[in-house]
């Protein structure tokens, strides 16, 4: 359960949320991966650069465990938390929220000289139990490397043309067997609300670039973005583990899931969106944590 990721230039990222919303803040970003995936023969020009991107879909399936100290069986303040997950982007859209096609994306095969080709993502992300009442448990995130976690969001690009299909978030076939193209690493605060009645929750996060491949991530200006500490992401996400209508029943082949509110896995889809690096200087993080919050829901 949680949810993060990408972003910026002012950039924003993932959260690990279920059927719901998050997002990459972007604005007229461009994600150039032409050659990549070198292993695969490298992904040839004319379908490799997207151009005008404001915000990336994703899918995402994960497991959230509780480290239960007082072995009560639910969450308790002070408790923290572990979330790991695999996703997918699944598309593209510009500040108009009109859809990208870039061609041959997620699709598996050749066409003209091009390759299929798609974009995934791992995270890990730890975190704390602020509040909680008869349902609901409100948690903050601790910072990248605190807790039993990284705190890293990985993204990979890879040539899919190969007969090798496009990776599954399901059981994570597939999900880093591209090039790594940047790491993000979560910040401590921000965070949300998740019922350990039925699963269903939110989660703001800000993450921060550590490192990206050259040539890759580009501003509108063209330039590589870079990691000079000012580069933060921000994602907005919702996530439910009620897959079939059951709480806690949603079971994923690459994690080992359990069956309560302490050990659950979990679906999540939503967007990401980068904020541009002016508005960032203009507002503040101090601002931006309160807008954050003030979006801040009550789980379903």
């Amino acid at each position: 359960m949680k949810k993060q990721i990408l972003a910026s230039l002012g950039a924003s990222i993932l959260a690990v949320s279920g059927a719901a919303n998050a997002a990459f803040l972007l604005d007229n970003w461009t994600l150039d991966v032409t050659g990549l995936d070198a292993a695969d023969g490298g992904l040839p020009a004319g379908n490799t650069v997207v151009s005008g991107i404001s915000q990336l879909t994703f899918l995402a399936e994960g497991l959230s465990v509780t480290n239960d100290s007082n072995a009560d069986g639910i969450p308790t303040i002070g408790e923290t938390f572990d979330v790991f997950a695999n996703g997918s982007i699944t598309g593209f859209q510009d500040n108009s929220s009109t859809n990208i096609s870039p061609v041959l994306f997620n699709n598996a095969t050749s066409l003209g000289g091009l390759n299929g080709w798609e974009m995934t993502f791992t995270f890990e992300v730890s975190g704390t139990y602020t509040d909680v009442d008869a349902s609901d448990a409100n948690f903050t995130h601790l910072a990248a490397g605190m807790g039993g976690t990284t705190g890293e969001l990985k993204f990979y690009i890879d040539d899919i043309s190969d007969g090798t299909g496009q990776a599954s978030v399901s059981d994570g076939t597939g999900i880093t067997d591209g090039d790594h193209i940047a790491t993000f690493l979560i910040k401590a605060g921000d965070g949300g609300v998740f019922s350990f009645l039925t699963g269903d929750g939110s989660d703001d996060a800000t993450f921060e670039l550590d490192w990206a491949l050259p040539g890759v991530f580009l501003d509108a200006g063209g330039d590589d973005l870079t990691t000079d500490g000012n580069l933060i992401a921000m994602s907005d996400s919702n996530f439910d583990s009620r897959v079939g209508g059951d709480a806690f029943q949603f079971d994923i082949g690459a994690f080992n899931c359990g069956n309560t509110p302490t050990n659950f896995c979990f679906q999540e889809d939503g967007s990401f969106r980068i904020p541009e690096p002016g508005i960032l200087a203009l507002l503040g993080a101090g601002i931006l944590g309160l807008t954050l919050s003030s979006r801040r829901r009550k789980a379903a």
